[in-house]
């Protein structure tokens, strides 16, 4: 009854899109009202002239932990893991975010700096995925693509070409996923 406007006995498009709309913009103040806004003690990056962010919006974002970038005898000896400290961790740790622009960027995980950047395609990134055994970085993009890049720090340039791709798929990736084997 809140939505059928005309009291007509079915809800139609518009009556239902008007609904949402006045419904959203409630919930937005009723928000607004409980907003505490929190101060950070990291200042802000002064401005510089290198263009950091993408051209458009990040549509998915993976992080890969250290252990992952490891090579499996430098992570653990007799199969236990090798202690790390809390400061060690987040240098090594990694974001990659992938956009709309087709563009793949690693980030450090301490500074947020920006190490690597592909070029992937010319259009959207729609999906991330680190294959911590072959240090091997799974990209789908809406073109019905998924290119393979190296992510094991050898690798530094800003065009690297993908180390393999898959082609013309049937329909658009819209998430990857990888399961790790120990045979």
């Amino acid at each position: 009854m809140r939505i059928d406007a005309d009291s007509g006995g079915s809800v139609d498009w518009n009556e239902f899109m008007n609904y949402m709309l006045i419904e959203n913009t409630t919930l937005s103040s009723m928000k607004q009202e409980h907003f505490t806004y929190l101060k950070t003690e990291q200042k802000d990056p002064s401005p510089s002239n290198e263009n950091l962010a993408h051209s458009k919006n990040i549509t998915c974002m993976i992080i890969v932990k250290p252990q992952d970038l490891m090579q499996e005898s430098a992570y653990a000896k007799n199969n236990v893991p090798q202690k790390m400290s809390v400061a060690e961790y987040k240098k090594k740790v990694k974001f990659v975010t992938g956009a709309g622009d087709g563009v793949v960027k690693v980030w450090s995980g301490m500074g947020l700096k920006r190490e690597v950047q592909f070029q992937v395609s010319k259009y959207a990134v729609t999906a991330l995925c680190f294959m911590s055994h072959s240090k091997r970085l799974a990209v789908a993009t809406t073109d019905r693509m998924i290119s393979f890049y190296a992510l094991d720090g050898s690798s530094k340039k800003n065009t690297e070409p993908p180390k393999s791709r898959i082609e013309d798929l049937p329909a658009v990736p819209l998430c990857l996923e990888y399961v790790k084997h120990n045979l």
